[in-house]
């Protein structure tokens, strides 16, 4: 399980060999070994011994910053047989397979994209042919993504896909929430910013679940590769972007959202909207849903993605496949 801290004054120590977690009266115990991460989202103690253990069982310690993204990493020192996994990478990075794969990817994301338009045209009689016409050109394009080998053609069929759902979204969401598009940096509207928070997150999710599968988070493959950017999380993350978008949109039509305000040009989200966002994305990754005839925890979905993916890597023969290694 992915633990997450978000309590002012919380309390980590270690009892027994057990990590003790500690707010006032109450107090919880859980065994490393049950655990993927260690997210701490606000200022809370904790002991040395805490992060010594979890280094030993190979569990990372994430400290988030007020905007929800990642600023510090506690992580074991030893690496094991990471260095050949990592070279593996890098001749993978390169070849078709690792198109295949992140094709895969991308015809996910959408297929979750299209689902978050039909239950909006469910929601919204006023615009649901609108969306039902969108649903059905993304449908198509999931199928020409999930063979595409072309990556400048499959560039073209997401960005294509993207443009048309976001466009749905601000039409559908134009009677109750002002938003124009999409808007990474420096949102001007309440909804881009509470979309970059949540992704901020789940970035960080993201690159911890690669980390500890022992993966370079920083070689990607789809995203192009910058020395101080998580470009491998940037592609992993893709599939999942939509669980954030939808959990948003429930907010929005149950007119949750509120609390921001216009700071230097963009808006800046205020207290009650930040805790507001972290109990629902907490709840959201506990959920559980299909996966292989399972049903699993969203937050561990991400780590089958990665284990597989380094799976993958390891069982990838460059010389088979046509590349040959210096």
């Amino acid at each position: 399980m992915n633990l997450f801290i978000d309590d002012y004054g919380a309390r980590l120590e270690l009892e027994g060999g057990m990590l003790k977690i500690s707010l006032g009266e109450t107090v919880h115990k859980l065994s490393f070994v049950k655990l993927h991460s260690i997210n701490i989202m606000k200022a809370v103690s904790v002991t040395t011994p805490v992060l010594v253990e979890a280094a030993r069982h190979q569990v990372p310690v994430l400290l988030y910053g007020n905007n929800g993204k990642v600023e510090v990493w506690l992580w074991s020192h030893k690496y094991g047989n990471i260095a050949t996994l990592r070279k593996q990478q890098a001749y993978f990075a390169d070849s078709p397979e690792s198109l295949r794969w992140m094709g895969s990817l991308l015809a996910s994301k959408v297929k979750h994209q299209a689902q978050n338009l039909r239950w909006l045209a469910d929601r919204l009689p006023s615009v649901g042919a609108e969306l039902q016409a969108a649903v059905t050109r993304m449908d198509s394009a999931v199928g020409q993504m999930e063979v595409c080998e072309d990556p400048d053609r499959l560039r073209g069929l997401e960005g294509m896909s993207s443009r048309r759902y976001w466009a749905c979204i601000a039409r559908a969401l134009g009677r109750h929430l002002e938003f124009e598009g999409r808007r990474q940096r420096a949102p001007r509207d309440v909804f881009n910013a509470c979309l970059n928070y949540l992704y901020g997150i789940l970035y960080g999710q993201t690159e911890a679940s690669l980390v500890i599968a022992g993966l370079d988070p920083y070689m990607g493959i789809y995203h192009a590769i910058r020395h101080d950017k998580p470009t491998l999380a940037y592609d992993l993350i893709e599939p999942f972007r939509p669980w954030a978008d939808r959990m948003l949109l429930e907010l929005v039509l149950r007119k949750k959202i509120s609390g921001a305000e216009l700071a230097e040009g963009q808006t800046k989200l205020g207290k009650a909207s930040i805790r507001l966002l972290i109990g629902c994305y907490f709840d959201r990754m506990n959920q559980r849903s299909l996966l292989n005839r399972k049903k699993i925890r969203k937050s561990d979905h991400i780590h089958y993605h990665s284990r597989q993916l380094a799976k993958t890597i390891m069982q990838f023969d460059g010389l088979a496949n046509g590349h040959v290694r210096h």
